[in-house]
């Protein structure tokens, strides 16, 4: 069975969610949702580096892959629809859900 994930359902507006450090932000349609090893917005100091990214498909085969322990740990803190998507991409792990178009 294939599980894909409709970014609007976790209020998400299904654009790419890279920030490129020396060039514009990605502004293409999101294909997967990951778990990235990029530090979490809007968490305690100190949280793991694991937190939930929609990237567009030139971005998802560069993007690092958070280890599972820093994702568990995170996904603890979850809420809601937050907490189904952490549980379906760990439940995936390490691999990438694709996104309804």
């Amino acid at each position: 069975m294939t599980i894909t994930i409709n970014p609007k359902d976790f209020g998400h507006d299904g654009q790419c969610d890279n920030e490129g450090d020396f060039s514009p932000d990605c502004d293409r349609p999101a294909v997967a949702a990951v778990l990235s090893a990029t530090p979490p917005d809007m968490w305690t100091l100190g949280a793991p580096a694991a937190s939930i990214a929609f990237l567009c498909a030139d971005h998802l085969d560069a993007e690092p892959i958070a280890h599972r322990e820093h994702a568990e740990h995170n996904a603890r803190g979850a809420e809601g629809g937050s907490r189904r998507i952490w549980q379906a991409l760990l439940d995936s792990y390490p691999n990438p859900i694709p996104l309804i178009p």
